[in-house]
């Protein structure tokens, strides 16, 4: 009964991620390999990438922090003061 339910499917998406898996592994491999080839290279790579990063998180809290004041002058001009109700 399984079979009926999971035969072609289930061997598409077990090869599907058997490539992916395998082509990532090489990858990685490949990666390892050139960083002992070229150690120089990668540190400036990585130094550029956390340079990236960090520009990347000052640019975001900037934009956090002029939304906050937009909506900070939006909600004090549109105060309505409300009589309790007695």
């Amino acid at each position: 009964m399984f079979r009926v339910y999971s035969s072609n499917l289930a061997r598409t998406a077990g090869k599907g991620i058997a490539v992916v898996a395998m082509m990532v592994g090489l990858m990685l491999a490949g990666l390892g390999a050139m960083m002992v080839a070229f150690p120089l290279f990668f540190i400036y790579i990585a130094a550029a990438l956390c340079f990236l990063a960090a520009l990347a998180c000052m640019v975001f809290a900037l934009k956090i922090i002029f939304a906050v004041r937009q909506v900070r002058k939006y909600s004090d001009s549109n105060i309505i003061d409300v009589e309790p109700m007695q």
